[in-house]
């Protein structure tokens, strides 16, 4: 399966390489994942951060600053991937193997969310 994560980001450098190589730490290897970085034109230290990171198949949009869901949906829209999953530049995954939790939850039903540990009733993101 194809998973396209997508991050929205804007000086946050650390906490972008920390999330991206967590997600693919905990990732299971058995999917192809792919981690699109939004990041507006002038923001050349989250551009040199994300593409920084090697191993990872980390591809990075760059536009004038505007609505990042609006964003994501261009993304979506160019985009082969079997599976999109909006993410943040401050929100660690806990999961081992989340990928094939996403295959085979998808398997089920068109669409499912992530909810936050501490807040259950927090649907963070939305696959």
């Amino acid at each position: 399966m194809r998973i396209e994560v997508l991050v929205p980001s804007r000086e946050r450098e650390q906490s972008l390489q920390a999330v991206l190589v967590s997600l693919h730490a905990l990732s299971s290897g058995a999917n192809e994942i792919r981690y699109t970085v939004l990041c507006d034109d002038d923001d050349t230290a989250t551009k040199a951060a994300a593409m920084s990171l090697r191993g990872l198949d980390v591809h990075v949009k760059s536009a004038p600053r505007s609505i990042v869901h609006k964003r994501e949906n261009e993304v979506i829209e160019a985009s082969d991937a079997d599976a999109f999953m909006p993410w943040a530049d401050d929100l660690f995954c806990l999961t081992d193997r989340w990928d094939v939790l996403i295959q085979q939850v998808l398997k089920q039903t068109p669409a499912f969310s992530w909810q936050e540990v501490q807040d259950p009733k927090n649907h963070t993101a939305i696959v």
